[in-house]
């Protein structure tokens, strides 16, 4: 075969590849290569290039192990090929193989290539640093890149300004992990502007990416706690996608799955379980479908969703359900992780995730000691990731800690869970000294944690001070995002309250509850099915102390309208508020005695 027609092989097999028919695809260029390993020494940059565009598939279908194969073969060819470099550096991202990625891209960002090269290797160092935990450096390659990619657009070309839209849409997901929402929100907007004017001049082309920026503003709005906002915004996505997918199923019906288990999680969060069952539902059915048509592609997706499906019976209390979904998705990322060596790393991290949501259950059956087991087991993985990737993994070490930590405190085995939440408070203050707008929040959570178990050793001074700490914290949070924080101040407060209480203060407890209840009214107001749980839960426990202090009539109103709420909501889910609803028919009855 000679070159012009081994070129029109590799176009064709590129085009079967950006249609996603991947069996078909693989077959071409597997023949592409073949051919081209024939040629000589001339066509050098001919073979690089059949290796990458392979390569550039294989990543994209999960065969990691094949693409790290080409990948080398490529650099054996030539060891300081741009693309080739920017391409394992991308796939060692992906592998969680952060050190390897980062001296490819490294060396690829010394070798002279084009502007519009340097601002790709820039986009991938960025994505590097994200994923590092290493927020401040990603933001300075992100910039570099869009400041490189704004003066390339200026030409008008189509590909300069989606090039551009990438880096916008990057740099807008880094400002809402660095909880800079309005920063993040001028980022998306700009990104979503320049993709819809690129479906206008091109259409039917930049759909699909107009759809995931809705998307990724939906989130935006959702950490903001601007729920019908979010919904718009991932309606929207929806719509898109399922009319593509309706016309492009093979291409398309991955992303239809992930938009249903991104909607499931979102009404999961508002208390809205059936309409998540829904949701999570249709994506499972679409994922075990996909999976076992391309299980290297679609069985780690399925294991997300099986998660989230665990995860969401658990908080209805259909335990037997949960553990089946946990149990299956536990085994599937423990074979992804058995039978892919070399991605070990990709697969470890969700294993590990997926043993700690177990012990999550088994605390809901009351069954602390097998719980401990799988967090300990979870907290054993993640070490081991953290060793070489610490900035990624310590966060999660941190929380793992806490969880072990608050186990051992419901087991009375204080010492422990007073080591263990000290390595989480250790670990999160030097974070958080860091990068303190992506950090103070955990720390905020591990300084009400802490207090909690000083009121449980009877440390009331340590407690009030912890307490306050975690307060302190999350006002001036609050200062900017109110949305967002009023909600954990209010926890705080209750426990605040709860601690007064105990200290026979309750002119300090009466006012902590007041001060409580006024903000969970305020978030009821706002968004009802989210916060009325919270807002009965310290009713309650104000409604008790009332009683306490023989005000029958207020204690009477505060469990009253506890009551109310709790029936209101056992219309929807009788299961998770029988047991409550009990509990205060009984304390009402002993109160109207009295009265």
């Amino acid at each position: 075969m000679d070159i012009k027609n081994l070129r029109k092989l590799n176009e064709l097999a590129c085009l079967k590849k950006e249609t996603e028919n991947f069996n078909e695809a693989e077959k071409l260029f597997e023949e592409c290569i073949t051919i081209a390993r024939q040629l000589p020494e001339e066509y050098l940059s001919e073979k690089i290039q059949i290796l990458n565009n392979y390569s550039d598939m294989l990543i994209d279908i999960n065969e990691y192990e094949k693409a790290n194969e080409y990948l080398n073969e490529a650099i054996g060819m030539k060891e300081d090929d741009l693309e080739t470099l920017n391409n394992l550096g991308r796939l060692y991202l992906i592998l969680n193989r952060f050190d390897e990625s980062k001296k490819c891209l490294n060396k690829a960002i010394n070798i002279k290539g084009t502007l519009l090269d340097r601002a790709k290797t820039l986009n991938s160092l960025g994505n590097l640093k994200k994923s590092l935990n290493e927020f401040n450096e990603a933001e300075k390659y992100f910039d570099e890149a869009i400041k490189i990619k704004r003066e390339v657009a200026q030409d008008g070309e189509i590909a300069s300004r989606a090039y551009l839209a990438n880096s916008l849409n990057c740099m807008g997901a880094l400002q809402k992990n660095m909880n800079e929402f309005d920063k993040a929100a001028e980022l998306l907007q700009e990104t979503l502007d320049i993709r819809i004017k690129l479906h206008e001049e091109s259409p039917p082309a930049f759909l699909s990416d107009i759809a995931m920026t809705y998307n990724s503003i939906g989130n935006l709005h959702s950490s903001l706690k601007e729920y019908d906002k979010a919904r718009q915004q991932y309606q929207k996505t929806l719509e898109i996608i399922t009319e593509l997918s309706e016309k492009y199923p093979s291409i398309y019906l991955s992303k239809k799955a992930l938009i249903f288990n991104n909607l499931g999680h979102f009404e999961s969060d508002l208390n809205n379980f059936y309409e998540a069952q829904d949701y999570y539902e249709k994506a499972l059915i679409l994922y075990r479908d996909l999976a076992e048509k391309r299980p290297s592609i679609h069985l780690s997706s399925l294991a997300m969703t099986l998660d989230n499906l665990g995860t969401l019976q658990r908080d209805l209390k259909e335990y037997d359900k949960a553990r089946l979904y946990y149990e299956e998705a536990l085994e599937i990322r423990k074979t992804l992780v058995k039978e892919s060596p070399s991605a070990m790393s990709a697969y470890l991290p969700d294993f590990a995730m997926s043993l700690n949501n177990l012990g999550n259950l088994y605390i809901s059956l009351n069954e602390p000691y097998r719980a401990r087991q799988l967090y300990k087991e979870s907290l054993d993985s993640y070490r081991q990731l953290s060793k070489t990737s610490p900035s990624v993994y310590s966060p999660i070490v941190a929380k793992v800690l806490n969880n072990l930590a608050s186990l051992q405190r419901d087991l009375k085995e204080h010492e422990e869970a007073r080591k263990l939440y000290e390595e989480s408070i250790d670990i999160r203050e030097k974070l958080a000294e860091k990068d303190p707008s992506s950090y103070l929040p955990d720390l905020a959570m591990s300084y009400n944690n802490y207090g909690s178990l000083m009121y449980d050793l009877k440390e009331y001074d340590k407690a009030k001070n912890y307490y306050h700490e975690s307060i302190n914290i999350r006002q001036k949070l609050a200062e900017e995002n109110p949305s967002v924080y009023l909600p954990r101040i209010a926890l705080v407060l209750n426990n605040l309250a709860t601690l007064h209480t105990d200290l026979n203060e309750p002119e300090l407890a009466l006012s902590i509850y007041e001060e409580c209840l006024t903000i969970k009214r305020k978030l009821v107001e706002e968004n009802s099915s989210a916060y009325k749980p919270s807002l009965a839960s310290t009713l309650h426990n104000f409604g008790l102390l009332q009683a306490n202090l023989k005000d029958f009539k207020k204690a009477h109103e505060l469990l009253s309208e506890c009551l109310d709420i709790y029936k209101e909501m056992a219309e929807k889910y009788p299961k998770l508020y029988e047991d409550d609803i009990k509990r205060l028919e009984k304390n009402l009855g002993i109160i109207e005695e009295v009265l």
